[in-house]
């Protein structure tokens, strides 16, 4: 099953949802060679918005970007929580995060 399957089939978000789409997400995803996961923090996180944090990814030159599953919806983000600034607006498309990985850092 492809990434936007996965994510089109989610019906009820709570932590095993979350856990599993962490998972999957982070399968699909084919991180660029300066990047990896970061597992010094407890993920998937939720936050007052509903929005659910897979995973944080960590580039060689120390930059912090999060996945993100929005709230109330199917849609991954990718955030850098440092700046404030929406890497990847809200997608299905697990090349359209390869991609921003790549050109960011």
């Amino acid at each position: 099953m492809t990434l936007s399957n996965t994510l089109r089939n989610v019906v009820d978000m709570d932590e095993d949802s979350a856990q599993y789409l962490r998972e999957e997400t982070l399968d699909d995803i084919t991180l660029p060679e300066e990047w990896t996961v970061d597992n010094r923090e407890e993920f998937p996180v939720v936050d007052v918005t509903d929005n659910w944090t897979l995973a944080a990814l960590t580039n060689t030159d120390g930059t912090t970007v999060f996945i993100e599953l929005l709230g109330g919806s199917h849609f991954l983000q990718l955030f850098n929580p440092d700046t404030g600034e929406i890497l990847v607006e809200p997608t299905y498309d697990e090349t359209e995060i390869e991609t921003a990985l790549k050109t960011t850092a």
